[in-house]
């Protein structure tokens, strides 16, 4: 066992330039894209849902507690996939005045369930200005078309509390965090480099042209 650990950093030492660039490259990056990505912004808008009661109710759902959160949660549920649907994205995109592209807008925004009346909205970007016009388009579109997914006002399924103002919060990035998972990625990288050259060094030396 010694002597395979001794081999190992034997071959290390022997090929130690393509274990230090890679570390070096990782880092020189990491240390790039925390400088250029050096602060984010995000701007949550939480809907609160509320299921309206029924007169035809059973008594289980006008008395017991735990049937009357599953019914919210799944009217949540349902909020959560009209947000997501094919009618509300692109109508939040066109009151912000911006472009609504499939792959950007898989990164910019992301919904939450954080409990059976809550649905979060996480606007998410390096742009503060287009974080809260997002943010801000995203209210003002639920509002006008909440209608069509609790159904008409003496029909409704239930409520949709809209907050008044959406509140915009800076995240800056950890350099030091992204240095040490820089360093050990170089490492790993590294080491595979290592390992590969070894093998073909030895196969060029017991099988020679």
């Amino acid at each position: 066992m010694t002597m395979e650990i001794r081999n190992y950093f034997r071959v290390i030492r022997r090929f130690i330039w393509w274990l230090i660039i890679p570390v070096f490259v990782f880092l020189i990056a990491a240390l790039i894209g925390s400088l250029i990505y050096s602060q984010s912004y995000e701007g949550p808008v939480v809907f609160a849902i509320n299921r309206k009661s029924q007169q035809k109710e059973t008594l289980d759902y006008q008395y017991d507690s735990y049937y009357a959160i599953q019914a919210n949660n799944v009217l949540a549920s349902q909020f959560n996939e009209w947000l997501k649907g094919g009618s509300v994205v692109p109508a939040i995109y066109q009151r912000a005045g911006l472009k609504d592209e499939s792959s950007i807008l898989q990164k910019e925004w992301k919904v939450e369930n954080h409990s059976p009346q809550d649905i979060e909205i996480i606007f998410r970007g390096r742009n503060k200005d287009r974080v809260s016009t997002l943010a801000q388009a995203a209210l003002e579109t639920v509002k006008d078309k909440q209608e069509e997914f609790t159904g008409p006002e003496e029909a409704a399924l239930g409520t949709i509390t809209i907050p008044s103002g959406v509140i915009i919060t800076a995240k800056s990035t950890s350099l030091l965090l992204n240095l040490i998972v820089g360093f050990f990625a170089g490492i790993l990288i590294g080491l595979i480099f290592v390992y590969f050259k070894e093998i073909f060094t030895t196969d060029e030396i017991q099988n020679p042209k």
